[in-house]
């Protein structure tokens, strides 16, 4: 994809001839889960619950109703779709007919929505006509006569208004025959190819987007839930935007991959997240420290069955030791400390860790593939155990950033490792400690 800059090409050699990549895409990932599991269930949002099976069908159905309005391979489309279940088979669709989704947050506006366009030139726009007290109609209206390239406004769930595509309509006016799913298919793409783009945080406040390949992205899913010891038998539950990192990689992709069940949860209010655990029997969860505490501190800890539960991690934010040790008390079951980054690499304590490797560090690489150093201002590695900013390459990172060459001449070395902006050191057993930011970060709505 232009605006992409490629992998050197020693590093894109090594990656693929020793099989460090998983060289499927999404989708072919996607059907080979459906063939194992047809009848297991696959998604649960309230009182709605897909199977492999149904959940396949409503995927192909949505790629072909884009496919209809002329949504295919490359197009970039903004997927601003909240955590309702049609946010899931519109993303795989979008990935069945080679487009590219720009995954938008429920909080983006119009300042960040311009942002997008105007790197993008996305010809569609996916999402609820309102949300909360959000009420993004005038947004993406105002898109679509600013940009030209802006082609459907497509309203998810809700009434459409004029001038509006409905996607319940598009849904409903779209049949399956036996010719849909090689119909389909003809748009395959490759795993090397750009699956989507992914706002992370810049200094000035307005995101940077991220180019996720088949590749990368889901080679970092398939090594988090290893090193987390995640199974087709666990039930994650989802509460934080879908189309942040961490839920792509430990819940979307968890279940691509190995079949798990994703449970979406509308809320981040501590009494419905625990409602959530004990009804579904969910077995993990990945949190923020802050809502970690909250939970934690919530008055219907002690009230609900939490006894499925037997997995947490967090992530996102420095998890304070007084917190990790709150949770192993109150919870009962394996705490994993997490560090990482939508552009690519991060380390993960393990299962065997002892309690004060899992308070104090973040552990070891997830990928066992992924390099790590230590530099200094210069890009010179420091002595061992010395403090200094952590830079990292390996086949779970990116390429650089979209359309961004200046950010990329700054962040990206030679060698093609990413100045990750974070300080750190290794401890003697080469567990990873992160003490700081080499530079002032922006906090927009939790988002670092």
């Amino acid at each position: 994809m232009d605006g992409v800059p490629p992998y050197p090409p020693a590093l894109f050699r090594e990656y693929q001839k020793k099989g460090w990549w998983l060289g499927v895409t999404i989708a072919e990932a996607f059907d080979r889960t459906c063939d194992i599991y047809p009848e297991k269930v696959a998604v649960v949002e309230g009182q709605q619950r897909l199977t492999f099976s149904e959940l396949r069908e409503r995927t192909l159905r949505a790629a072909l109703a884009l496919g209809h309005l002329g949504i295919g391979r490359g197009d970039r489309v903004l997927l601003q779709v909240p955590n309702w279940i049609e946010a899931i088979y519109i993303y795989l669709g979008l990935q069945r007919v080679g487009a590219v989704p720009v995954l938008c947050l429920p909080r983006h506006g119009q300042r960040e929505l311009e942002t997008f366009c105007t790197l993008t030139q996305a010809r569609a726009w996916l999402g609820p006509a309102r949300l909360g007290q959000t009420d993004y109609m005038p947004m993406v209206k105002a898109l679509k006569a600013k940009f030209s390239s802006m082609e459907h406004v497509i309203v998810v769930r809700d009434e459409a208004p004029p001038g509006t595509v409905s996607f319940s309509r598009l849904m409903a006016d779209t049949r399956l025959d036996k010719s849909s799913a090689k119909r389909v298919h003809r748009f395959r793409p490759s795993p090397h190819q750009v699956i989507q783009l992914a706002p992370t945080g810049g200094t000035t406040g307005l995101p940077k987007l991220v180019p996720k390949t088949h590749n990368d992205h889901l080679t970092k899913a398939y090594y988090f839930a290893r090193t987390l010891e995640l199974g087709p038998r666990e039930v994650g539950l989802v509460f934080a935007p879908l189309n942040h990192d961490a839920p792509q990689l430990l819940n979307l992709c968890f279940t691509i991959l190995f079949g798990g069940t994703t449970v979406l949860c509308p809320s981040t209010r501590a009494g419905d997240i625990l409602e959530h655990i004990e009804r579904e029997k969910v077995t993990y969860c990945f949190f923020v420290p802050a809502l970690l505490a909250d939970v934690l501190h919530s008055p219907d800890l002690e009230r609900r069955d939490l006894s499925s539960l037997r997995t947490i991690a967090t992530g996102g934010a420095h998890c304070p030791a007084e917190l990790v040790k709150l949770a192993l008390s109150r919870l009962k079951c394996c705490f994993h400390n997490t560090y990482g980054m939508t552009e690519g690499a991060g380390t993960v304590t393990r299962s065997h860790d002892s309690v004060e490797v899992v308070a104090q560090t973040v552990g070891k690489r997830i990928c066992p593939y992924d390099e790590y150093r230590i530099v200094d201002e210069a890009g010179d590695e420091v002595p061992a155990g010395q403090e200094g900013e952590l830079a990292t390459r390996g086949p779970c990172m990116v390429s650089g950033y979209y359309k961004s060459e200046a950010d990329n001449k700054l962040v990206f070395t030679a060698d093609a490792f990413f100045r990750t902006g974070d300080l750190a050191r290794f401890d003697k057993e080469g567990n990873l400690i992160i003490t700081g930011r080499r530079k002032d970060i922006i906090n927009r709505g939790g988002d670092k």
